[in-house]
Parts: structure tokens; C-alpha cells; sequence
């Protein structure tokens, strides 16, 4: 398959059999928000760059979500919620910092696939 074969590129060969990805698949449906850990998930030469654009060179979109809604609130909202009502705070990427704009990291990732979400329980 094509997509698989992109995806190999950046995704570590174990992870893209289709024994690896019916587990995965299972494990994620067995109960309601089940989470995974992924270890040596990415191809080693693209860490770096991906680290440095997570880290230094993205722009992002902040995402809350509270156990009653099931659609993202504001983040006033969020914090005014008892904090055992709070489902989660995400930030997606949306974009580069201007001044990374010609940044080779930033290039090579553009267009992949990928969401790196930031799982953080609670705020302060």
C-alpha cells in the first residue's frame, strides 16, 4: 500500500505490520479514551527534527475539553470547572513561527500525517 509505504519513511517498521496495527487498533477500542505508549515509534533520523520543531519552531492551538461537553470550550470555562470535571488540555500545532519559515526541520514535516498531542491532567 502506498500510504503505508510513506508512512514507512518516518514510522519505525514494527509499527506499521498489520499484526501491530489490529493490536493497536483493539487496544484503543477495548474502553472509552484508552491511550497507548509507542515506543521507538519514529524513524531515528527524524527525531531531532521533530523534537526541534515540537520544541522551538511551531505555533499552536490550545484545545480544552471538559467531561459534560463534547465539544472544546474556552479556556475560562475550563479552569472555572472543578477540576475532576476537566477531561483535557491539547495543543495542536497550526503552524510555524515566522522566524522558522525557512527551517529545513520545518520543510520536511510539513504535510506528514502525524498528531502530537500534549496530555497535561490538570492546570495551575
Amino acid at each position: 500500500m502506498k500510504a503505508l509505504k510513506e508512512l514507512g519513511k518516518w514510522i519505525q517498521p514494527q509499527h506499521l505490520s498489520r499484526t501491530a496495527i489490529n493490536t493497536l487498533k483493539n487496544t484503543l477500542t477495548e474502553e472509552f479514551n484508552n491511550g497507548v505508549f509507542l515506543d521507538d515509534f519514529f524513524q531515528k533520523e527524524h527525531i531531532n527534527a521533530l523534537q526541534k520543531v515540537i520544541d522551538e519552531e511551531a505555533t499552536y492551538e490550545e484545545c480544552f475539553m471538559t467531561w459534560k461537553n463534547n465539544e472544546p470550550v474556552s479556556k475560562e470555562f475550563f479552569m472555572g470547572t472543578a477540576e475532576e470535571d476537566r477531561f483535557c488540555f491539547l495543543q495542536h500545532i497550526n503552524g510555524v513561527n515566522p522566524e522558522f519559515r525557512k527551517s529545513n526541520h520545518w520543510k520536511m514535516i510539513q504535510g506528514v500525517p502525524v498528531v502530537l498531542p500534549v496530555y497535561i491532567s490538570s492546570l495551575s
